[in-house]
């Protein structure tokens, strides 16, 4: 889970990938409950694992998951909550890593 306090008014969000749905899920960690679910795209989920995992990683007010199944890194505005877009990658690529710009 990556973590996200809101400037207008201090909510601290978590937001997390879902595994078995294709959707980003934001959690109100005061109420802990789900107060949102973006679309971040599907991940392969062969018929006999016995577990399923995705990665995902934020910086600079960015969500990062990637869809190995769709083929795309979904990036996600963590202020505004919202799908900025699903950026296509290469095949195999199943974790991402975000380097923030050095000065």
């Amino acid at each position: 889970m990556e973590y996200y306090e809101a400037d207008d008014d201090d909510t601290l969000y978590g937001f997390t990938a879902n595994t078995t749905t294709p959707e980003a899920a934001v959690i109100d960690i005061d109420d802990l409950s789900v107060v949102g679910r973006i679309d971040a795209g599907s991940i392969e989920q062969p018929a006999d694992a016995h577990s399923l995992h995705r990665s995902a990683v934020s910086g600079d007010g960015y969500f990062f998951t990637p869809a190995d199944a769709d083929g795309t890194v979904a990036v996600i505005d963590m202020a505004a909550r919202e799908l900025i877009e699903h950026v296509p990658v290469e095949e195999g690529v199943g974790a991402v890593q975000y380097v923030p710009e050095s000065e």
